[in-house]
Formats: C-alpha cells, structure tokens, sequence
C-alpha cells in the first residue's frame, strides 16, 4: 500500500509540472513582458527626469517644457544632448549617457502627446500598452464624464474640440485644452428607448464658416417611432442649437423601438449620405422603392433632392433613395477615392462590409449569410444574379458599427489606408487591411475594452473610439462611457 502512495505521488508530481509546462507554453506572456520592461524603463527615466530636469521644469505631473526648439524626437535628443545656451539649458553630454538622453527624449516627446487633466483620467485594470507590427501603443484615456453613458458619435471641430452625442442624454460640447464640457441647449426631444434616442452626428463640410450640424434621432409621431434627421446652427458661444429643421423622415413609422441604421455622412460631391435601418422588418417589401427600410439615402445639405439620384424618375420610387437591401448599416465612411464604404449588421451572422454604389441593391431579406436568431433558416440564398455581394463579411457577428479610414503615417505605413470598425458584440477594435478595394486580412486591437460604439480619425490624425458603459444592454456599475485616443509610443 505505501509503494503505492509513493508511486502515485511520483506520478501527481510528474503530471503537475507537465501540465504547468504545457499551460506556460501556450500562454503568450509577451504583453505582460512588453508592459512590464516599460514600466520598468519608465521608473527609471522618471528618476533621471526628477534629478537632472525638475528643477528647471517643474515637478513630473505639472512639468512645462517649450518646444520653440523642435518637436520632433530628434531634435528633443539633441537639446538635450548640447543644451541651448540662448535660453541658458546646459548640456548633458558628460551628465548622461547616450541610452539615458534617448529615454529621457522619449519620455519628453510621448509626455507631449499624451498629456492629459486628471478629471478625466480613467484606470484601466487591463493592458493599456498594445504592441503591433513591431510598434507600441498607448491607449490614452481622452475623455469621459459620468453624465455620459453610450457615446454613440463623436465629431471633431478641432484638435481638441469635440461632439459628443449619447444616445439617452443628448449633444455634448468639449474642449480638452480649456476643459471646458457643456451640454448642447436645444437639442429636440428625442424618443430613448433600448437602441433608439440620439444617434450620430454629422458637421457641414463648410462648418467652419456656417457652423451648420446635422443631427439623426428617433422621434415620436404618435405612438409610433421614425428615424428623423435634424440640422441646426451651433452657437460655440453659448453652446446652443438655433434655425433648427428636421430635413428628414424615414418611412414608414414603426412601433419597433430597434434596428435604425442612422448613420451620416458627406461625401465628396457634398451631398449626406444617411443609412436607415430595416427596424425588425425581414419582409421582401423592404427591397421596393415606396419605403425607406433597409437604405442609404442621398440628399443635399438642405434637405432636398438630387437630380442625379438613381430613382429620380422612376415611377412611385421615394427619390432620395440611392441604394437598397441594407439591413442595419451603423457604420460609414469615405476612402481617399471617395468611395462609401458600409458596414451592416446581420441577424445572426452574416455582418457585411460594402461599397455602397448608386442604385445597386445589396439583398436583404433575399440574399444573406446570416440565419435567423432562432437558428432557423432565414434564405437559402447567399448570392443570386442583380445582388451586390460584399466586400467581406463575418460569420458570426461582430456587431459592426461606425467606422473610419486611417490615411496618414502616425502609426507606421502598414496601417495607412487601412479601415478601423467598432465591434460592440467582442469588445474590440477592428483594423481592417485592403487592397484595391479587396479585403486582405484583420486584425483586433484591445479586446474586452468595452463594447465599441464609433471610430473617428482625429484633426491630429489619431484613432479615437468610443466605448458604452453598457455589458449585455445593463449598465456597468460605477463604468461610464470612454473616448480613447491611440497614441504610438516613440522607439
């Protein structure tokens, strides 16, 4: 009996450290290396900081450096490195070495991009160094308030000034430079529900001179709901909507409170480009011409129609139509060519990203990759002659929702071009990589952070996304709504 105890001890002993080896080898503990050796780099650079630069600049968190004498990293190394004898800054040659001049200038340059007022710092528990094609990135927390639960749309007025529209609470002003945050007065009654209320925000291409915004929002027409938008005047002084006009009504109302698209955008040719959802209908009559279920709308920025609308002059057709069998776009943007992309929710699965073209007619209910919630079968159909078929699409669903092309080098060439979806199912970032208007491949950036409502590339040429303070539709106690900013960390 003791042989036996001691052979199965021996054997509980061997299987222990097997199974830890094979836990450990399929566990990538890069991220946690990653983080851990910048933390680490960071401590002591914070140290050479205290020593050699406090005195002059002030203590770390209130530190003030002026960079009349260049901004790039180079240039930092440099005054460092000879100091600048006009404005009396020793040299630091003999003081430090060359690796401490080099970490001290990254610490100088990724201050000066991320420099933010703690009021609106929020801790993360998770990562918030992201290592990509050979890069780091930080996750900056840009903004958030507790007034603010579902950021649903973001625009920039400027680099530090933006938009925010939530979906129950209305139109927020901010501005990170002046910290300054104002709720927008005069904003119309909006019909909140569980996805309706105040949706997406779109500024006039000429906002700088008519400060003209354009609002989409589910409004009640007696006991039913339709998807409304709405143009206004902002006026930035006393953070007020005037001359405001409803210069669109999706039709027909409904009583479904879901499933509403809405979202804006201008294109080149300066029209608004508008996607309505199919709001819980999945009957074939969506694809006709006499509603706008299930489209994306063209009008100009008044409100009126095109003459060169696809269905100007087709017969009993609602002109402003400018493509169909759409069913829940909630994410569009512009490529450098000036084609609209969409991306649209499925049912369950069959999530496409399409280039919306003039008149073309995309399927829905007949044609889709998706099935019923119920698992049963919706078509039979995933592709059939006069049907556009997608660019991509995602068996099963990441919710895709808005969306925005990244067209400058901050973030290293490979990520120029590339498309960056909000994923509120996965709690993810997604960058998207085509090629000659194909799909390539993806890949997903800070999962679990919080479902992700909108995209936007910034006036300084950053990635923002928003995140709900939302888990499965119930609110995460004590968790408001963020807006990141991607900041690449100098090497």
């Amino acid at each position: 009996m003791r042989r036996l105890k001691i052979l199965f001890l021996f054997f509980l002993f061997g299987f222990s450290i097997w199974a830890i080896n094979y836990v450990l080898n399929r566990i990538d503990l890069n991220p946690l290396k990653n983080e851990y050796r910048y933390h680490q780099s960071l401590k002591k650079t914070k140290t050479t900081y205290t020593r050699y630069c406090q005195r002059c600049h002030g203590k770390q968190e209130a530190c003030k450096f002026n960079f009349r004498f260049g901004t790039s990293l180079n240039e930092i190394k440099k005054n460092i490195t000879h100091g600048i004898s006009s404005v009396g800054m020793p040299s630091f040659a003999d003081s430090l070495s060359s690796d401490k001049i080099k970490e001290l200038a990254k610490f100088i340059y990724n201050y000066r991009e991320y420099t933010f007022d703690e009021l609106h710092q929020y801790k993360l528990k998770n990562t918030t160094i992201y290592t990509a094609n050979e890069q780091q990135i930080y996750l900056d927390t840009f903004f958030y308030h507790s007034e603010i639960l579902i950021p649903w749309s973001i625009e920039f007025i400027d680099t530090q000034t933006i938009l925010i529209s939530d979906r129950n609470n209305g139109l927020y002003y901010f501005n990170k430079t002046k910290n300054i945050f104002r709720k927008i007065k005069h904003v119309p009654n909006a019909a909140s529900g569980t996805f309706g209320g105040y949706l997406d925000i779109a500024l006039h291409p000429n906002f700088s001179n008519n400060n003209l915004v354009y609002f989409a929002y589910t409004k009640k027409y007696g006991a039913k709901l339709s998807l409304t938008v709405m143009r206004a005047i902002l006026n930035l002084e006393t953070f007020t909507l005037t001359a405001t006009k409803d210069i669109f009504k999706a039709l027909p109302e409904s009583f479904f409170d879901g499933e509403f698209g809405s979202r804006l955008l201008f294109g080149k040719d300066t029209c608004l480009y508008i996607t309505v959802g199919h709001c819980g209908s999945k009957e074939p009559s969506i694809l006709k011409l006499d509603n706008h279920l299930g489209k994306v709308i063209r009008i100009r920025d008044d409100g009126t129609i095109p003459k060169d609308n696809p269905y100007i002059d087709t017969k009993n057709a609602l002109p402003e139509i400018y493509a169909i069998g759409l069913r829940n776009s909630q994410g569009l943007a512009i490529d450098t060519n000036g084609n609209i992309w969409s991306n649209e929710h499925g049912p369950k699965g069959g999530d496409e990203l399409n280039i919306i073209e003039k008149g073309a007619n995309y399927g829905w209910p007949i044609v889709s990759y998706g099935i019923n919630y119920d698992g049963s079968l919706l078509t039979k159909y995933t592709k059939k002659d006069g049907i556009k078929n997608p660019i991509h699409y995602w068996t099963p669903s990441i919710a895709p929702c808005g969306m925005d092309f990244l067209n400058n080098d901050k973030y290293g060439k490979s990520w120029r071009g590339n498309l960056f979806i909000a994923s509120l199912k996965f709690d993810y970032l997604l960058r998207v990589v085509l090629k000659n208007n194909s799909f390539e491949k993806e890949e997903t950036l800070f999962k679990g952070v919080g479902r992700v409502r909108d995209v936007k590339i910034g006036k300084d040429g950053y990635i923002y996304f928003t995140t709900e303070g939302l888990k499965d539709y119930v609110i995460r106690k004590g968790k408001p709504g963020i807006i990141f900013r991607l900041i690449p960390i100098a090497k």
